[in-house]
């Protein structure tokens, strides 16, 4: 595992930021970013709010990085480990870049990935926070850097035992079933479906054993993972990437719940 690639603010000023500013801005100009990540220190929520909202747009339009995105990125993990605001904010910003990586033939494509693949021990020091929301954050950026499979699984297996949060377990689990998705630990995962209550979590696990099942499949897990997914479109609870929606299209009777749910006459088990 590589050192997190932090970079002290105090020497932001030997960036060249004209240099670098060579490439189109869409909202702004790369000139403008030193001072703005300065502003994310604010102890002022509000202006880092106004900062953030500047800072965007211009080193990640659209799911579009350009080479000063990089250059901001080690700045970014040393305002993350001013206090949790900050590392909530910072690892929020790190959660999009990951989620969309764009092709690695693309110059600032491949460097910012490799700048958040070496952030790793950050990533996974955060599953360890008070904070579930830095927990819950941390595990979505696990989950969306599958080819760090073999560092960050075992600890992703060790939050998801000791996780008492039901907010924070379905990204857990997301994330360890994306690691071992082609291991394909099904007895693991009837363990945690069984284990578990929530129903977010058990759609969750659900849906990995319908994406897993040879042959014929669990109608408990289809249903559980139709409950699911009738819940997250209803805005009860956040599960990421389509998770549940794709794993019903993996089989008949998924296949017909999703049709009722999406034309309203889908009847959930707690109205029955």
């Amino acid at each position: 595992m590589t050192k997190r690639p932090l970079r002290p603010l105090t020497e932001i000023s030997s960036v060249d930021w004209t240099i670098v500013d060579r490439h189109w801005v869409p909202y702004g100009d790369a000139r403008e970013v030193p001072d703005l990540l300065r502003q994310l220190l604010s102890p002022n929520g509000e202006m880092r709010l106004r900062a953030w909202a500047r800072l965007t747009p211009i080193i990640h339009h659209q799911s579009s990085v350009y080479h000063y995105t990089a250059e901001a990125i080690p700045f970014l993990f040393d305002i993350a480990t001013r206090s949790d605001s900050h590392k909530l904010e910072v690892l929020d910003f790190l959660c999009f870049l990951a989620e969309y990586p764009g092709p690695r033939e693309y110059a600032p494509n491949k460097r910012v990935r490799d700048l958040l693949l070496a952030g790793l021990e950050a990533y996974i020091s955060a599953l360890h926070s008070d904070d579930s929301r830095i927990r819950e954050v941390a595990a979505a950026i696990l989950g969306f850097l599958p080819e760090a499979w073999s560092d960050s699984a075992i600890p992703l297996a060790a939050a998801i035992a000791t996780e008492s949060n039901v907010c924070v377990l379905p990204t857990e689990i997301w994330a360890f079933g994306i690691m071992v998705d082609a291991d394909r630990p099904t007895q693991l995962f009837e363990s945690l479906f069984h284990r578990h209550t929530d129903l977010s979590v058990r759609a969750v696990v659900a849906s990995f054993l319908l994406k897993w099942a040879v042959g014929s499949v669990d109608e408990v897990f289809v249903r559980t993972v139709a409950e699911g997914y009738f819940a997250q479109i209803m805005g009860n609870f956040r599960i990421p990437c389509g998770l549940l929606e794709d794993s019903l299209h993996s089989c008949a009777l998924g296949g017909k719940l999703l049709q009722q749910i999406n034309t309203g006459r889908y009847v959930c088990s707690s109205s029955r």
